[in-house]
């Protein structure tokens, strides 16, 4: 199984120190953290305030198709680090 581990982390003082883009919260961003943001932008997923913090992935403040977009490039070696700023 693929692994990234080249997120950064969230603030230090919040969410536990959680990876941008590590909506799952296993230490690595993969598919299943993919997964999980399309789940929650379809409404499928409830996301916590530390699941929507790490669905951030171009730090905008908004989850959307572009967070779901950079995750997946991110995953597939298109960019290298985690957050995008905007």
């Amino acid at each position: 199984r693929r692994q990234r581990q080249m997120c950064k982390e969230t603030a230090p003082e919040s969410f536990e120190n959680r990876l941008i883009g590590d909506v799952n919260g296993d230490g690595n961003c993969t598919i299943d953290d993919l997964v999980m943001l399309n789940q929650y932008l379809l409404g499928i997923l409830h996301a916590d305030a530390s699941q929507i913090a790490a669905m951030d992935c171009c730090v905008d403040g908004e989850i959307d198709m572009r967070d779901s977009l950079i995750l997946e490039q991110f995953l597939v070696y298109m960019i290298d680090t985690l957050p995008v700023e905007p």
